[in-house]
């Protein structure tokens, strides 16, 4: 069987598949996005462009409404493009503008006078018109019920940002080398834990890392303080900001687990998480005005003979599903 697939996130540099893949975020040189490379002077005729410079459009509404509209634009050339020029089973084309335009501007979604809300709505109407074209597309052929739309996350407005790695160096449970306190290089061997972004956990382990210190035998005991200091974490106004705590013992499985975070944080509604070293207080204003959130990702099918599953469903269940429409087991 043969894919297209489009815009895809961490598929950077573009690997050989069988058919079609032009990369998505984080790709930096569009010469190696692609495969196979004989769509690379087809991308570059069309001057494509894998994602927008967030740098320069974030205080700029007006030019982030101008590039949305144009990536969006790209991906719908590109689709033509290739489900013409391709013979394929399975398509999939990823747009990431809505996280943009989230992250950036989501006050001009919850209040209607905001002076881009009607481009934030004008936008949307972008998106469904593109997906709509798809799902027509599909409908012509024998495959019209093999349409899918899903998303990896949900969104929610921000009010706070809360610095991780601040809350274990209070703690004593993150220490530095000397006074360079903005590099993973720099961290002690006293140190027992450091966090990454968003909000991902890593036990400082011995033979883990160059300078870890704490036994497996430890490790377990350390999980359980870090978990109750980031529950029992409240902010100025005393509000709680961590709404649940993952081991991941627990939520990964597989040969690379053990390379994954040691415990995962996951905030309540409005607490934008960040993993930045050197920070000197807990709390500091958003500079994102929208952000992630882990429990309202959503599947939309044509085919309920395929949704089988009971009680909750989880994106690691979704590829199962897809398989199955596509009559491979």
């Amino acid at each position: 069987m043969r894919s297209v697939i489009i815009n895809q996130p961490a598929t950077y540099p573009a690997r050989p598949v069988h058919g079609a893949l032009v990369s998505g975020f984080v790709s930096v040189h569009l010469e190696r996005s692609v495969f196979p490379a004989k769509y690379l002077s087809t991308l570059q005729e069309m001057d494509y462009r894998v994602d927008l410079d967030a740098h320069e459009v974030r205080d700029q509404p007006e030019l982030l409404f101008r590039e949305l509209h144009t990536l969006l634009g790209l991906r719908r050339r590109l689709v033509d493009t290739l489900w013409e020029s391709e013979q394929w089973n399975l398509m999939e084309v990823v747009v990431t503008g809505t996280d943009r335009l989230h992250h950036f501007l989501w006050d001009a979604y919850e209040d209607e006078n905001h002076p881009h809300h009607a481009d934030f709505l004008d936008y949307y109407r972008a998106v469904d018109s593109f997906v709509g074209e798809i799902h027509d597309r599909f409908a012509a052929t024998d495959s019209a019920n093999n349409f899918f739309v899903l998303s990896d996350h949900g969104f929610c407005g921000t009010h706070t940002e809360v610095n991780v790695n601040t809350v274990l160096a209070d703690n004593g449970q993150l220490v530095f080398t000397g006074t360079d306190a903005d590099s993973l290089e720099s961290i002690s061997e006293r140190a027992s834990a450091f966090a990454l972004d968003p909000a991902r956990i890593y036990v400082h382990r011995r033979g883990r890392y160059p300078r870890g210190s704490v036994s497996d035998t430890g490790t377990a005991q350390l999980k359980r303080e870090l978990s109750e200091t980031f529950l029992a974490l409240t902010d100025p106004d005393g509000r709680p900001v961590i709404r649940h705590v993952f081991d991941g013992d627990d939520v990964y499985s597989g040969p690379q687990a053990s390379k994954g975070p040691d415990l995962l944080l996951v905030p309540h509604n409005g607490f934008d998480l960040k993993g930045r070293l050197g920070a000197t207080d807990i709390f500091a204003e958003r500079r994102l005005q929208g952000m992630h959130t882990w429990d309202d990702a959503f599947f939309i099918t044509l085919r309920p003979d395929l949704m089988r599953v009971s009680g909750d469903f989880t994106l690691v269940e979704i590829p199962g599903q897809i398989l199955e429409s596509l009559d491979v087991q």
